[in-house]
């Protein structure tokens, strides 16, 4: 378990340890822009997937970082959506789960 560190400029992802207080300023050694702390549940996608990248950039914009939501009907964990369309549903529906 840990952290992953994500850079949406370079579309790379980096395995970190647990030590959240340690990680938690990190840049892309890559570019040097300001990457951001995703679970270590997140899956990125391929560097060549345009359209996922977008659905991760456009859900990390509106307040979300893949951090697990339970289901009110289900007491199951919500999935992340995997298209533009389906993202807009998704930040509308659970805004109330926003990390601020």
């Amino acid at each position: 378990m840990g952290y992953k560190k994500v850079c949406l400029e370079c579309r790379k992802a980096f395995g970190l340890g647990t030590d959240f207080f340690t990680n938690n300023k990190t840049i892309c050694s890559t570019c040097g822009k300001k990457a951001i702390l995703f679970p270590h549940r997140f899956r990125p996608p391929k560097k060549t997937d345009d359209k996922k990248w977008k659905v991760v950039s456009f859900l990390v914009l509106n307040g979300f970082k893949y951090q697990s939501i339970l289901n009110e009907n289900s007491k199951e964990y919500v999935i992340y959506p995997e298209n533009l369309r389906e993202a807009k549903a998704f930040v509308k529906r659970y805004k109330a789960y926003v990390e601020k």
